[in-house]
């Protein structure tokens, strides 16, 4: 069909059915077909159809029913669009029955299919390229790798689009396997939910490769009852204002790699719920890398109790920017911020283990177990809560300066399974924190240097270890004075130093001390009387008394585990001859 005047109607068009066929529709030619075609039809056989020059295959009616095309039904087809060719029909499908193999081209501007459904790889296999500016407009529900056999691929590249439009999803790897780039100035817009690895045996990629390539859709669910995997990278752009889901369903994981400068983007000015969740009830993991970018209102990890979710933020400018985050919400959720990644909290407040039986992780630089890693950081925070479940907040990381790790913000939450953990590095609490549970010092330096007015020491009410690598520093204050009681429960055989603004200012114990801790007390800057629940936290530990350090003696025996003197003043409140026997 070569020219404007030419036209030819038919009923169904079979191309390729045994054999090999081809249609050439050139020169503003048209072919109306009344019912459905096969491009492709038998194994063995092959089919072409080329639309090009203004040239026109239109179906005729409206609705699904018999207006498909078969490009590939079992045998090889081929589909191809160009030079402002264009083609109107209903659902298209590339590669229907195990055997066939289809294959779709749409390119150069103003060159458009225009269906209600595109199909990649039924129980076939099937290809779509869409480049150089071409057009696929999908009014109907789309899929790659539909059947368990199903292999669909698509590829926009230079300028080319696909719309999926109105209330209609598009599926990436539904039972098969599905794998969509685009790269080069592609896009795809969706006014509707992507899904990725639909079914439980559903495998689904996406990949966007360049910064003048976006991906857009309503929601995105990654990895729903089967497998799916979204790579963005070198500047891309991925949208879903209303809804990310990573690992939607039980048997569902899902990954996303957002890296080199790309953005996830699921904030808009609307009131959708620009919700971010990774292990809705499946499995989840997002990594932040290289400078990648995620923005949303609402962050969830391990939203359900047999969830897990695992979130990484690494590398100078990589950022997580949400409203409110939730580590761990009733199931197994982790954040590590490492390697200066930031996660930047506009709302204010991290919580971890929010609900029962929830375990909710916020690792600084590694993971307990780890090689210590640089630090990330978290900007805007005012508090990190601990929830109903149980949280843990882990410093392992590698600045040992004198400055040290700043950690501004308040760790509150009475939560009995609440663990601060440090394993390496030298990290400051600056607040007067209020949380329960543990605090672990495994190793590394932990500053304490809240000053309050109240008695809250700045590890709240928890029960405090210090392993023999790990050292605690005291600088701070728990009364106007500026002196120092500790109220937690001491433990452990490691370093315990006390630092305080002058040498006048009084640090003690209480009873609530115990007297486990099998350390070093070594006390610098402060003055100290050995007597009572003194006397009782050092039964099995250490006194050292340094320079600027004035430990009395009071009357009676006081029983410790060692005394070392290292420069302080040792004095007895004693009579004589008691004293000269001293």
């Amino acid at each position: 069909m070569q020219d404007q005047d030419s036209v030819i109607t038919v009923r169904r068009l079979y191309n390729g059915y045994f054999g090999n066929g081809k249609v050439n529709i050139s020169n503003n030619g048209l072919i109306n077909n009344k019912e459905y075609s096969l491009v492709g039809a038998q194994d063995g056989s092959h089919g072409v159809v080329n639309v090009t020059d203004k040239g026109h295959w239109n179906f005729l009616g409206t609705g699904e029913a018999f207006r498909y095309i078969y490009i590939g039904d079992a045998g090889d087809g081929e589909l191809n669009v160009s030079s402002e060719g264009k083609v109107d029909s209903g659902i298209i499908t590339a590669g229907m029955k195990e055997t066939g193999t289809g294959n779709i081209t749409v390119k150069d501007k103003n060159s458009v299919i225009t269906n209600l459904g595109t199909n990649l790889g039924y129980d076939g296999h099937g290809e779509m390229n869409i480049n150089n500016e071409g057009l696929v407009v999908s009014n109907g529900g789309s899929s790659l790798g539909y059947g368990e056999t199903g292999v669909g691929k698509v590829s926009i590249t230079t300028g080319g689009i696909w719309e999926v439009n109105k209330n209609v999803y598009t599926t990436i790897g539904v039972a098969g396997v599905g794998n969509l780039n685009i790269s080069d100035g592609g896009k795809f817009v969706s006014q509707n939910i992507t899904f990725l690895g639909d079914k439980a045996s559903g495998i689904g990629t996406l990949n966007l490769m360049d910064a003048t390539s976006s991906f857009d859709t309503v929601g995105i669910n990654v990895g729903n009852f089967g497998s799916g995997i979204v790579n963005v990278s070198n500047g891309a752009t991925l949208n879903s204002t209303g809804y990310g889901f990573i690992g939607g369903n039980a048997s569902g994981k899902g990954i996303v790699n957002i890296s080199t400068d790309s953005l996830w983007n699921l904030k808009t000015s609307s009131t959708n719920a620009q919700l971010l969740q990774v292990g809705v009830l499946g499995t989840g993991e997002l990594n932040i890398t290289t400078g990648g970018i995620v923005k949303a209102r609402d962050t969830q990890i391990a939203l359900n109790d047999k969830s897990k979710g695992d979130v990484r933020v690494d590398g100078q400018n990589s950022l997580l920017e949400t409203f409110n985050m939730n580590v761990g919400t009733t199931g197994t959720g982790t954040l590590t911020l490492t390697n200066n990644g930031t996660l930047n909290v506009e709302g204010g407040e991290v919580y971890l283990g929010v609900f029962e039986p929830a375990v909710g992780t916020l690792n600084i630089g590694a993971a307990h177990g780890e090689a210590a890693a640089d630090a990330g950081f978290i900007t805007n925070a005012t508090k990190v809560e601990f929830g109903l479940g149980e949280g843990v907040f882990v410093f392992n990381h590698t600045n040992n300066s004198d400055a040290g790790y700043q950690v501004d913000m308040l760790i509150t939450g009475d939560d009995k399974d609440g663990k601060v953990m440090h394993d390496a590095g030298h990290t400051v609490f600056n607040a007067g924190n209020t949380y329960s549970g543990k605090t672990l010092v495994n190793g590394g330096l932990l500053t304490i240097a809240s000053h309050t007015a109240d008695g809250v020491t700045g590890m709240g009410s928890s029960e405090v270890t210090i392993a023999s690598p790990g050292t605690l520093d005291i600088l701070a204050s728990t009364n106007s004075a500026g002196d120092y009681t500790l109220t937690n429960a001491l433990k452990g055989d490691g370093l315990m130093r006390v630092q305080l603004s002058s040498s006048d200012k009084m640090f003690g114990f209480t009873h609530a001390t115990g007297t486990e801790f099998a350390g070093v007390a070594q006390l610098k800057d402060s003055t100290f009387t050995l007597e009572r629940d003194n006397t009782a936290a050092l039964t099995h530990a250490m006194l050292q008394s340094d320079s600027e350090n004035t430990t009395s003696v009071k009357v009676g025996e006081q029983s410790i585990g060692g005394l070392a003197m290292n420069g302080g003043t040792l004095t007895f409140d004693t009579d004589i001859p008691a004293a000269t026997l001293a």
